[in-house]
């Protein structure tokens, strides 16, 4: 793992945007990752709703906080443990024994508090009207039944408690925790990290920035998963053009494919395969040139996604290349197909070296990948991919800018991805991620591809470092690539 030293300077990758459910959990997760533990989280956040109560209901004396099985009510009994030094605390929960570790945990330490804790039950129904009887009318409820994670069609014995809670304290203010329980319309809504919804607002919890602008192992949660009645084909087909002049690269690029899940690979090339998973076409000559766009153009058709450059040399011509790349739904440019700012119809993604990046760009230099030159080189990478895809029509495309620490951009956003080691240098691992690269872009976008894919064939090399050193060879990484996809958190 490469240490970023620059964090105020990448402070400004950042997103500041509404986020998504899953762009959360990946969030958290890849926190939690980075040694930031769930209960310090979820400290960190009820302390900062009870300060916000504190300050927005001076007049509180007395609270009611409605508490779910998630860790959203874990949130919701910290505030009560904090706030009940200053008012009364009502706290209902949901007792059932599918409520999260964190929120028993929470649920432990209320008992050593002056806080009123009443229990109810999914098969209790008839008696949430008999609880809330019993309570003196609220001056606040807050509302920390329901996470991100949860439904958006409410459960027993969440619909019943809503419901009853609407018909006895309409006028009651509403503070929700996170999002709103769907039959609650909250007041004011506390959004953790991110706002989930418009007119949230936002508070920091303590995520580390490298949490969410740096690629992590869940990540890999963007993986949509294989259904039970898939046929072949539906994990994707890739097509690989290269050789020629490097035989060896094609196949590794076809056999790291393979290893990241896509089903049919095939190789176009002037080489022939010897391994029985790959499909090989050959080439009408020792190199690619125009003799072989007739027959390329109707096996790129079928391809879901192209990767195009792996050992192809500098014979192929440039228009062959420019046709190769304008005719591909979706492709990886790698190599020696990084020469001129071509755009494929949907997705493309490119994967440079230094040099290799001066040459597709133009730019003067590079600057180095480490301490505060890693900002200078991340605003490149951002500038000289907006330039290449403005000059395009419209399409997408994604850079990933090769170095001790990888960097990612789509010309919008930017990630870092810190996974790999210097044995890595070995001749072949670039091709290995291109491989990695094109079976992910069969269903994920290029900017997620392209950002995993590096996560994932660094930490394979971090992996083989440990029993080979620098003897480490690129076929050493394809094996341990399904190992590094089984670590789904």
């Amino acid at each position: 793992m490469q240490p970023i030293t620059c964090l105020p300077l990448l402070r400004q990758y950042q997103s500041h945007d509404i986020i998504s459910q899953l762009e959360m959990q990946i969030i958290e997760k890849n926190t939690f990752a980075r040694g930031v533990s769930p209960e310090e989280l979820m400290e960190s956040a009820g302390t900062g709703i009870a300060h916000i109560v504190l300050q927005r209901y001076p007049d509180t004396h007395h609270v009611l906080i409605l508490c779910g099985k998630g860790n959203n009510g874990g949130d919701g009994m910290v505030v009560a443990r904090h706030l009940c030094m200053y008012m009364d605390v009502t706290v209902i929960y949901h007792r059932t024994p599918e409520a999260s570790y964190q929120t028993v945990h929470q649920l432990d330490h209320l008992l050593n508090s002056a806080v009123r804790l009443i229990p109810i039950r999914a098969e209790e129904l008839s008696s949430v009207h008999t609880v809330l009887s019993t309570i003196d009318t609220p001056d606040l409820i807050i509302d920390a039944l329901l996470g991100t994670g949860g439904r958006t069609d409410l459960h027993e014995p969440y619909h019943t408690l809503v419901e009853k809670i609407h018909d006895l304290w309409s006028d009651i203010p509403i503070l929700s925790i996170d999002v709103e329980t769907p039959g609650i319309k909250a007041d004011l809504t506390i959004a953790f990290h991110r706002r989930k919804k418009e007119d949230a607002y936002p508070i920091s919890i303590g995520i580390p920035l490298l949490a969410e602008i740096a690629v992590g192992p869940a990540d890999l949660l963007r993986l949509p998963q294989r259904l039970p009645a898939a046929h072949k084909g539906d994990g994707g087909k890739v097509l690989i053009i290269g050789g020629g002049p490097y035989q060896g690269a094609p196949y590794l690029t076809a056999l790291a494919a393979l290893r990241a899940g896509a089903d049919l690979v095939t190789v176009y090339s002037p080489v022939p395969s010897h391994h029985m998973d790959i499909i090989w076409i050959p080439s009408q000559g020792p190199y690619i040139d125009a003799s072989d766009l007739p027959y390329l153009l109707d096996h790129i058709n079928a391809a879901d996604v192209v990767i195009c450059g792996n050992g192809l040399g500098k014979e192929t011509p440039i228009s062959v290349l420019a046709e190769i790349i304008q005719s591909s739904k979706r492709i990886v440019c790698d190599a020696d197909a990084l020469q001129k700012p071509f755009l494929g119809k949907e997705e493309t993604v490119w994967t440079p070296h230094a040099g290799e990046f001066l040459r597709l760009t133009g730019a003067a230099s590079v600057p180095e990948s480490q301490g505060e030159e890693l900002a200078r080189r991340a605003a490149l990478v951002l500038e000289e991919t907006k330039k290449i895809i403005q000059s395009g029509s419209g399409q997408s495309g994604t850079m990933l800018l090769k170095g001790a620490i990888d960097i990612i951009s789509d010309a919008q956003n930017i990630r870092f991805n810190q996974t790999g080691t210097p044995a890595m240098t070995v001749g072949g691992t670039g091709d290995v991620l291109a491989g990695v690269c094109g079976a992910l872009l069969c269903y994920l976008s290029g900017y997620h591809a392209a950002s995993l894919a590096a996560w994932i064939i660094g930490s394979a090399g971090e992996e083989v470092e440990k029993s080979r050193g620098i003897g480490l060879m690129a076929t050493d990484l394809l094996d341990i690539i399904p190992k590094i996809f089984c670590t789904k958190m």
